[in-house]
């Protein structure tokens, strides 16, 4: 036991002369603790021998145990001369860190230990600082060789940016990081070098960002120009585009030159003339939409097309087959017209259309598809309406000569109208039908016309099974779906006992008339009255019609007698389309 606390007490002097250099703090720390426990043990062990000498050994190491922590921050690798500068300062005393003079007992001579808290700050500042400097250091090698990825655009001259959002990622992470140190005390040693970065990225941000609208405008507008037909609409607009386009031409060429992202946006001036472009641009855009909104005056279906197909079908107007695939999104089943150039006058000429399902309808008249494509679409929607009506008053009269070869008949026109000639013809039968039951006051009449319609339903359901064209079928399957319509409509008319033209059971049918007053085909429900549309609606299917769809259309068309809207909803397969 003896020899053990001998040796402590030779070596506790040993580090008294220690070069503050050459001290290892972890060690020391280890052998403090250390001994410290043994004098602890030593004390107990010879607790009734009351020697003062291990009382003072202990002491001692517990002094010394105390320095440690102290010593830990003082051998912080991060304090540089700024920081050994404060201590001097707080202990108003002229010292040198390096000197081999600066040792254990040194240290304890000049009393650092009443300013433990203060050094320990400080070393924890310097911690910190080195955090901050290390980000800094990821910055500048960051930004100081960053190119911007430019490559030609077309044979321009004009070069286009690519994959720059990764770069607005990068930009956008570092100017958080940059903003957190301008909140923390400890970024205060390198304020200068965060104000230069804060600002440069900002304004790297900054002009990349507007060169990007820049770079879209330019591009969505550079198609548009490249046609003659909008340029000559719009001769003032364009010149302004070649100036821009010039201008755009000048910078771009100059940022791929520098290539570096942070030169490349720090031109004297760049940022004003990005910004001059951008407003330039967008007069244009403004013009151009002007020019739109007047061609949709003038054929209002224009609202239904967005700008960027609108603007194809005006650059058309000498290429009018161009102009073919945008007729669906104009009318309802128009989705080609027969176009055929007539070679003496060298014109377009327009003789039909044709719909989804591939049925064709002549033109009453050829239709001349020359000059401005609003003008002559608008005389297309006239000459469509004019063709059904003319066709309509063909297939009702040869209905009423074929009245009992239906089947025949529906393959010889257009499904729409063999479809609206039937239902004017039901409507009448079904008006001089109730007619009858009025004067004989007796339903049998309504009998009579049942077994009448269930003739005409098979002579379809015949031809359904015969052997047809695709087209054919279609047509059949439509009319069958109305006919089977009305005649559940004559049934249910005969089981309430309806009796005469005015009861509501009567009333609140779908109703067509033929107009010999104004020569047109006319639509009653309920109180109202519309002049039928004449929109080809082609040989699309009809879906089977039920009660619910019924009290649908009464609602729809009161909507329509109203000036309203209406807007079907509800489940799935209930019949809303």
């Amino acid at each position: 036991g003896m020899d053990s606390w001998k040796r402590m007490g030779q070596s506790v002097p040993g580090i008294q002369t220690l070069n503050f250099n050459d001290m290892d703090v972890d060690a020391m720390e280890l052998f403090a603790n250390d001994t410290y426990k043994k004098f602890t043990h030593l004390m107990k062990l010879y607790k009734d021998k009351n020697w003062p000498a291990i009382e003072q050994l202990r002491k001692r190491v517990d002094n010394f145990r105390r320095l440690i922590p102290m010593f830990q921050d003082l051998k912080n690798p991060n304090l540089k001369k700024r920081h050994w500068d404060q201590i001097r300062n707080i202990l108003q005393v002229e010292f040198d860190e390096s000197d081999p003079g600066f040792t254990f007992e040194k240290i304890q001579e000049l009393n650092f230990i009443k300013f433990a808290e203060q050094i320990a700050d400080i070393s924890n500042a310097a911690t910190m600082e080195v955090g901050i400097e290390n980000q800094l250091t990821i910055i500048r090698t960051t930004w100081e060789d960053q190119e911007l990825n430019l490559e030609p655009h077309k044979e321009k001259g004009v070069f286009r940016l690519k994959g720059i959002d990764d770069l607005f990622t990068t930009l956008e992470e570092h100017q958080n990081i940059l903003s957190a140190m301008k909140g923390s005390r400890y970024a205060q040693p390198f304020m200068e070098e965060v104000d230069y970065w804060e600002k440069t990225l900002g304004l790297v941000l900054e002009v990349l960002e507007n060169a990007m609208i820049v770079q879209k405008n330019y591009m969505y507008l550079e198609n548009i120009f490249s046609g003659e037909d909008i340029s000559k609409q719009l001769p003032k607009e364009a010149d302004n585009f070649e100036k821009i386009a010039r201008e755009w031409r000048f910078v771009t060429r100059n940022m791929a030159k520098v290539k570096i992202a942070i030169k490349a946006c720090a031109f004297p001036g760049l940022m004003r003339t990005i910004k001059n472009l951008i407003h330039g641009l967008e007069l244009i855009l403004k013009a151009l939409e002007r020019y739109l909104e007047t061609k949709r005056r003038v054929f209002p279906r224009f609202y239904f097309i967005s700008n960027d197909d609108l603007l194809e079908i005006l650059g058309s107007s000498k290429r009018q087959e161009n102009i073919q695939h945008h007729f669906k999104k104009c009318f309802d089943n128009i989705v080609k017209v027969k176009m055929q150039r007539q070679q003496y006058y060298n014109r377009m000429e327009g003789f039909g259309m044709i719909s989804g399902e591939d049925e064709y309808v002549a033109f009453s008249k050829p239709l001349l598809l020359e000059g401005p494509v609003e003008v002559w679409l608008s005389y297309l929607e006239d000459l469509m309406r004019i063709t059904l009506r003319d066709q309509l008053k063909v297939v009702r009269f040869d209905l009423k000569s074929n009245i009992r070869s239906r089947d025949r008949w529906i393959m010889e026109h257009p499904g729409q109208l063999c479809i609206t000639a039937s239902q004017i013809q039901w409507t009448s039968d079904c008006t001089k039908t109730l007619l009858q039951c009025k004067s004989m006051e007796r339903r049998a009449p309504l009998k009579r016309l049942k077994k009448k319609q269930m003739q005409v339903l098979l002579k379809f359901s015949d031809a359904v099974r015969s052997d047809l064209t695709k087209l054919q079928r279609v047509k059949i399957v439509a009319i069958v779906t109305i006919e089977i319509h009305a005649k559940d409509v004559i049934e249910r008319l005969y089981k309430s006992n309806t009796m005469h033209v005015q009861a509501f059971e009567w009333l609140s049918q779908l109703r067509f008339y033929w107009d010999k007053d104004i020569h047109d085909c006319i639509v009653r429900q309920t109180n109202t009255y519309f002049v039928y549309g004449y929109e080809y609606l082609g040989n699309s299917g009809r879906l089977v019609i039920t009660p619910l769809t019924d009290r649908c259309y009464i609602t729809l068309t009161t909507a329509l007698h109203l000036y309203r809207g209406g807007s079907p909803k509800g489940p799935a397969g209930t019949g809303k389309t």
